[in-house]
């Protein structure tokens, strides 16, 4: 196994173990042996989402979205990451620039969008990407999301409620 992939192993091991210290470390060594390394990269934004630095994480995932754009897991995580930063800066009265966060939004749209296509079987891709939709005030393509959701998993609670939040939106012209 070459060195990069030690590393990474032990990351790993230690991310399931919720020591997020311990598995940044051997990401960021996994990356620095091996620049190439999409899932160091990857699984680095993921531990480092996971000790509150998400602007780091975010430049982790695009590192690994600049080597491969065609990862739906790197996407997706990159969209999820962006939807996070727009509700942590709503929610701690740091409020966010109205063209950041339309940025931040459009972004997170364009990443959650490919990342549907690139995975079309996984139900929570759709249901990200309908909850970013939904934030950006477009519920007709939030319907749309969620039902392609709801076609992969039918029984999801969640995506229910969700459905029937956004049925009732578009029937009142003026939650729309």
């Amino acid at each position: 196994i070459p060195g990069d992939w030690i590393h990474y192993n032990l990351g790993m091991g230690y991310l399931l173990r919720r020591e997020y210290q311990e598995a940044a470390g051997e990401f960021e060594i996994a990356r620095r042996l091996n620049w190439n390394n999409i899932s160091a990269h990857w699984r680095l934004g993921q531990t480092l989402e996971q000790t509150g630095a998400p602007d780091d994480a975010l430049a982790a995932y695009s590192v690994a979205c600049d080597l491969d754009r065609t990862h739906a897991g790197v996407r997706h995580a990159i969209g999820r990451a962006l939807l996070e930063r727009i509700r942590a800066r709503g929610s701690d009265r740091q409020q966010q620039a109205p063209a950041a966060r339309e940025r931040d939004l459009e972004q997170a749209i364009r990443h959650l969008k490919d990342a549907a296509t690139l995975a079309p079987n996984q139900a929570d891709y759709f249901f990200d990407l309908a909850t970013a939709y939904h934030t950006a005030h477009r519920a007709k393509e939030a319907l749309i999301a969620i039902q392609g959701a709801l076609l992969i998993n039918p029984d999801n609670a969640e995506y229910k409620v969700f459905l029937a939040s956004l049925q009732q939106q578009l029937s009142d012209p003026s939650g729309v």
